[in-house]
């Protein structure tokens, strides 16, 4: 009897459970469509280091994987988004560009993802890719500054020694002994000038090579490998989900 009760009860009252659970659907409804959609586009980066072209030992690894951390650290900087800014004319501060933007690296990879979260699926796009290659210009920019004074200083002395190989070895070719200084003296003193310039140019070119070695094994290179595109999809408001909950 006492089930039967519950059940009749329960049959009583069912017109007001089935009301109650349409007006609440009813509202997350309209409460998802008022919502204005956020869209979230995405583009992906490579961070390809020069320690990937050999073996991976563990050291390698580790390395590889900080220089990624460091990457995405580098890309949510106030410089990066200020850059985006500007070259894309954006009404918005670094702070507000930096609060639609997220960066991450799946674990153990060196891959970056670039999340870029907008009310205009086309700008969110188009941010994803231009704050992309922002990071990329100063990235290779930072590079290159990095080696570009000791570079430069040793092509000046390779210079400067290919000038002094040259002047000796006309000497050497026009060959005029002054009077107080026998010939064969002469030519031999020229000829341990050639040879000891010819051994600081050897000895300056090799500096000049280890040094643009140091540079490639420590530069890495960043690539686009998946440019963003307009998602058509909002990720907020979750309609379905929003109304299911209610």
């Amino acid at each position: 009897m006492g089930k039967k009760r519950y059940l009749a009860l329960l049959w009583q009252w069912v017109w007001l459970i089935i009301l109650g659970t349409a007006v609440a659907g009813g509202v997350a409804f309209l409460v998802s469509q008022n919502t204005t959609p956020i869209y979230q586009a995405a583009s992906r980066l490579l961070l390809d280091s020069a320690i990937a072209n050999g073996s991976h030992d563990e050291s390698q690894l580790l390395l590889e994987q900080r220089q990624t951390l460091t990457a995405v650290g580098t890309l949510s900087t106030r410089p990066i988004f200020q850059e985006t800014i500007d070259r894309l004319d954006l009404p918005l501060t670094a702070d507000q560009l930096a609060g639609m933007v997220s960066v991450s690296t799946p674990k153990n990879t060196p891959i970056i993802n670039v999340n870029v979260a907008d009310v205009n699926p086309n700008r969110a796009a188009l941010i994803a890719n231009t704050l992309s290659q922002v990071f990329i210009d100063q990235t290779q920019a930072r590079e290159q500054q990095r080696y570009a004074e000791p570079l430069a200083s040793w092509q000046t002395r390779l210079v400067e020694l290919e000038n002094e190989i040259i002047e000796v070895k006309n000497q050497i070719t026009t060959l005029t002994a002054p009077e107080n200084e026998p010939e064969q003296t002469a030519l031999a003193r020229l000829d341990a000038q050639l040879t000891d310039a010819q051994a600081r140019y050897t000895d300056a070119f090799t500096q000049f090579s280890d040094l643009q070695l140091t540079q490639a094994r420590e530069s890495s290179r960043i690539i686009l490998i998946e440019a963003a595109r307009p998602p058509a999809v909002p990720i907020l408001p979750h309609t379905v989900i929003n109304i299911i909950l209610a």
